[in-house]
């Protein structure tokens, strides 16, 4: 039986259905299994029924944004409960572990101060309720705070198998997978659902009252207000696209990936676990960003680290010139610029500089004249 300190990985059911079949397949893997239990209460008894059967302790319920009755009794086979930050609640003896997700930098310090141990940082590429802040975002705001490094941290959102090991390395205690699954044969999606997925991008997702769902199409149309109660009596918890939403994250798209490579889950729980691990004892080997590594000496910088040019952002010489200062190499942006500011973005940030390594970024779709006279103002400074 798996327990939440033998491993590094939670699977919840996705689509915030409760798959028993994939919990069932779950259960035999070294992932912790977890059964959404979806956002029909009328269906709440029922599940517990079926799931009485599993060994103590040894899987877990996701509840999302529905009511959980106080005192809810659940069955002897459930160790562990998953539930929005908001939803506070007490409950019965038999439950070993409550884990509140969080979508916010002030939840996480809400959750800590309520006495909690562990919290689940949910960010903004899950399904489902989330927040403004990107997974590695509100990662980072929460692990460089001191009191909140002190609890056991999940990350769930956006997460594949190279994220894995840079989250664990970073502080986080596992990684939660839900998304991620729906393409695996286990999933109890039907095909129609999985071809749809499998051509997927993440962009199809929208953001209604708080709540990332997949957008079609036929999908239906909300009475007043985008708001999340409007949005709840279509989050049914079906496959049927037609007369529901379904809770999908941008990171549907890993699933395509990830099924691809690993083929079963019990093949994933292996390969996540072993990348994990190697991943790290690689990097900890390797140390491919060490000061004046063979790549930073022939640039003439203090790391092997480039800083990727972006509009809006680094189309600021002062901006290039501080990358340059701690130890990096710059890269400008050019964009759409043309003119007298795009040759004087060129020269100011080459004088700046002072001879130090130092990048520009075109594009590549932009227009042949366009390009070619960024390209003359650049082979002017060199």
């Amino acid at each position: 039986i798996r327990t939440m300190n033998s491993t590094k990985l939670i699977g919840i059911t996705p689509f915030e259905i409760p798959d028993l079949a994939l919990l069932k397949a779950l259960s035999k893997t070294k992932i912790f299994p977890v059964l959404h239990v979806g956002n029909d209460s009328n269906e709440k008894e029922n599940l517990f029924k079926e799931i009485s059967s599993y060994p103590p302790k040894s899987i877990g319920l996701c509840f999302g944004q529905t009511d959980i009755p106080e005192q809810a009794r659940l069955p002897e086979s459930v160790g562990l409960v998953i539930m929005p930050f908001e939803n506070i609640v007490k409950l019965n003896s038999t439950i070993t572990e409550i884990i509140y997700q969080v979508y916010t930098y002030d939840e996480a310090i809400g959750a800590k101060k309520l006495g909690a141990k562990t919290i689940i940082i949910k960010g903004n590429e899950a399904g489902g309720k989330v927040g403004n802040d990107s997974t590695f975002i509100l990662f980072q705001r929460i692990i460089q705070d001191a009191d909140l490094r002190e609890l056991d941290i999940w990350i769930q959102g956006g997460v594949g198998t190279h994220s894995a090991a840079a989250l664990i390395a970073l502080g986080a205690k596992g990684i939660v997978l839900d998304s991620q699954l729906a393409l695996f044969p286990e999933c109890s999606a039907p095909h129609s659902l999985k071809n749809i997925i499998e051509k997927l991008n993440g962009n199809e997702t929208k953001v209604i009252g708080g709540h990332r769902v997949l957008i079609r199409p036929n999908s239906p149309n909300l009475l007043g207000e985008p708001t999340y109660e409007n949005l709840r009596p279509y989050l049914i918890g079906t496959y049927n696209l037609e007369n529901s939403y379904l809770s999908v994250g941008q990171d549907i798209t890993l699933s395509k990936d990830l099924v691809k490579r690993y083929k079963t889950l019990d093949r994933l729980s292996f390969g996540l676990s072993e990348a994990i691990a190697g991943h790290i004892k690689q990097a900890q080997y390797e140390n491919v960003i060490r000061p004046e590594n063979p790549l930073a000496n022939e640039l003439n910088i203090k790391f092997p680290i480039a800083q990727g040019p972006m509009t809006r952002v680094s189309d600021v010489p002062a901006f290039a010139k501080s990358v340059s200062d701690a130890g990096a190499l710059p890269f400008i942006a050019l964009s759409l610029m043309t003119g007298d500011k795009a040759k004087e973005l060129v020269h100011t940030t080459h004088e700046l500089l002072e001879g130090k390594a130092w990048g520009a970024g075109i594009l590549g779709f932009a227009p042949q004249e366009l390009r070619e006279e960024q390209t003359q103002y650049i082979m002017e400074v060199k």
